[in-house]
């Protein structure tokens, strides 16, 4: 009787998935390993990455897709994923933008949504929303001075990223002094301070 060369004893064949099944388990074992590795070294990192996005949809709503790509050689807003903002502006607590507010030495931006800015703004502030930079350079920009210092706010930076956002493309553009308020407009109601309605009237 002939025995076909081409077909395998099956201790052969027995052999071969076995080694196949090791193999995909050590590639698991592996990739798990690395991942325990990967969680347990941010852990103790001094500069942890966030494991998940702690912070609102706010920026991702204003620009509908929120990130940056390169325009011109211009960084602009756009795409899915943002990136961490560029450090070109500082931060300002509630003392220090108080105390700049009642000297008149700075211009409060406004970085939230106009519906939200309509409720109630801190006094003198300007609009200037995250989404108005998705097609370039605001017209507001036209009116206002690159000398000044300007200070940026959403609700505040534990919840809302916008105000990096809008003092970041305020740099791009060619601001030098520009500071993003730590408490944000939640931190300035919360101390009692008064608030503007868009008609002109205290809101508090």
């Amino acid at each position: 009787m002939k025995i076909n060369s081409k077909q395998q004893p099956w201790g052969a064949r027995r052999g071969a998935a076995r080694s196949g099944e090791i193999s995909v388990f050590r590639l698991a074992t592996v990739l798990a390993l690395s991942l325990v590795l990967g969680i347990a070294y941010n852990a103790v990192s001094n500069y942890p990455l966030p494991l998940w996005d702690q912070r609102d949809d706010s920026a991702d709503r204003a620009f509908g897709l929120a990130g940056i790509s390169q325009d011109d050689g211009t960084r602009r807003l756009s795409g899915r994923d943002f990136e961490a903002p560029t450090q070109g502006f500082s931060y300002a607590g509630l003392e220090e933008v108080l105390a700049w507010h009642e000297a008149g030495e700075v211009i409060l931006v406004d970085g939230r949504e106009p519906d939200e800015f309509e409720k109630g703004h801190l006094p003198t502030a300007l609009n200037l929303p995250a989404a108005s930079f998705r097609t370039g350079r605001p017209e507001l920009l036209d009116y206002l001075p690159e000398t000044e210092r300007y200070v940026v706010y959403c609700s505040d930076l534990e919840h809302c990223g916008t105000a990096e956002l809008v003092a970041e493309q305020l740099i791009i553009y060619g601001y030098k002094n520009v500071a993003v308020f730590r408490e944000g407009f939640e931190g300035w109601k919360d101390a009692g301070l008064p608030l503007q309605s868009t008609a002109g009237e205290n809101s508090q």
